[in-house]
């Protein structure tokens, strides 16, 4: 994928996107991480932001995706976070009796701009994901995660679904003007 372009810019703003469910429960399977995906589909959709690649584990999130200069990553967290915990809780009843006080994503998330590593470097780290999924470490202070990309360990027992294998490796998209859409002025 090459340069994007806008009536007065041209632009290639690429970030690695990581989340994590509240607690780290691994919750995120079947049909949860299936509209999951559904979900972050749209919330990127209505955006405008390209999903370059993507995996959902039991209890994180990968997103490698093309942002427009004018979308905040803060504002994209905050309407992809926000859209899928509210639908997600409100679909799916079991998720409502774990996760208290209609939190399902822990507060912080990991971004990281894909300028210091290739894109091929990150769209490879995150596909194989299905195979090993990462180790993800706790740092004290208000950091979430330090990312273990030398030292992956398999975590047995988790089944995952992986977004690229739902065709959502490159997604044309249009956007959609409407009352979810974040306004700029």
């Amino acid at each position: 994928m090459g340069y994007r372009k806008k009536s007065h810019s041209v632009y290639d703003l690429k970030y690695h996107l990581v989340w994590i469910t509240k607690y780290r429960k691994a919750v995120l399977r079947g049909k949860i991480a299936i509209r999951l995906c559904e979900l972050v589909r749209q919330s990127c959709a209505a955006l405008e932001v390209y999903i370059l690649s993507g995996h959902v584990a039991d209890d994180h999130v990968h997103l490698l995706v093309s942002v427009p200069p004018q979308v905040l990553v803060s504002d994209l967290m905050q309407c992809i976070k926000g859209r899928s915990s509210r639908e997600l809780l409100q679909e799916f009843g079991e998720l409502s009796r774990q996760f208290w006080g209609r939190h399902l994503w822990a507060r912080r998330y990991f971004a990281a701009g894909s300028g210091n590593v290739t894109d091929e470097v990150i769209k490879q780290y995150i596909e194989s994901q299905g195979e090993t999924p990462p180790s993800f470490k706790r740092i004290r202070g208000r950091r979430l995660v330090r990312l273990a990309n030398k030292h992956l360990c398999p975590g047995p027992g988790r089944k995952q679904a992986h977004l690229a294998g739902l065709d959502c490796r490159v997604v044309p998209l249009v956007p959609r003007r409407g009352r979810n859409q974040l306004q700029r002025g």
